[in-house]
C-alpha cells in the first residue's frame, strides 16, 4: 500500500463517522487526519471518480461517502488509490518466470497476497469505525 492508499483509507474513515448526518469539507478531513492539503485534494478527486464518495462543488462544497461505511471495504478503497493490488509480474525471481511451471517463491507470494486481498476485502469502514472510537 502506498501512501495515497493509507491517505485515501484516513479520509474515508473520517467521512465515515459522518455518514448520514453531514458533508465535511476538505479542510477540515486534512486537518482531523494530518494529511497534506493539496495531496488530500488529489485523493479526494480520485475517490470521487471512482464512485466512492460524492462530492458538492463551489464554496459551500464539500465531500461523502457514496455508501455507507459498512458497505465500503478496506480493499475497495486501497484499489481506488493504488489500483489493482494484482501484481504486474512475478516480482519475486531474478530471471523471466515461466507461469505455467512450479515455482515455490511465487507460490508462497501469491498466498500472502490473497491472504492480504482477503483481509482488506472483509474489512469494512464500519468494522474500524467500532475499533477506532
Amino acid at each position: 500500500m502506498t501512501l495515497r492508499g493509507a491517505y485515501s483509507a484516513l479520509a474515508v474513515l473520517h467521512l465515515g463517522h459522518y455518514y448520514g448526518d453531514r458533508q465535511c469539507k476538505t479542510r477540515e478531513i486534512a486537518e482531523g487526519k494530518n494529511i497534506p492539503l493539496k495531496f488530500l485534494q488529489q485523493i479526494l478527486a480520485t475517490l470521487v471518480r471512482e464512485g466512492l464518495l460524492v462530492s458538492v462543488a463551489g464554496p459551500k462544497g464539500a465531500y461523502s461517502l457514496s455508501r455507507s461505511p459498512e458497505e465500503l471495504s478496506l480493499l475497495d478503497v486501497i484499489e481506488a488509490a493504488d489500483g489493482s493490488l494484482e501484481p504486474a509480474g512475478c516480482g519475486v525471481c531474478e530471471v523471466e518466470c515461466d507461469w505455467d511451471g512450479p515455482c515455490p517463491r511465487r507460490d508462497a507470494w501469491a498466498r500472502a497476497r490473497e491472504a492480504l486481498v482477503d483481509s482488506l476485502a472483509s474489512t469494512s469502514f464500519g468494522d474500524l469505525q467500532k475499533t477506532s472510537t
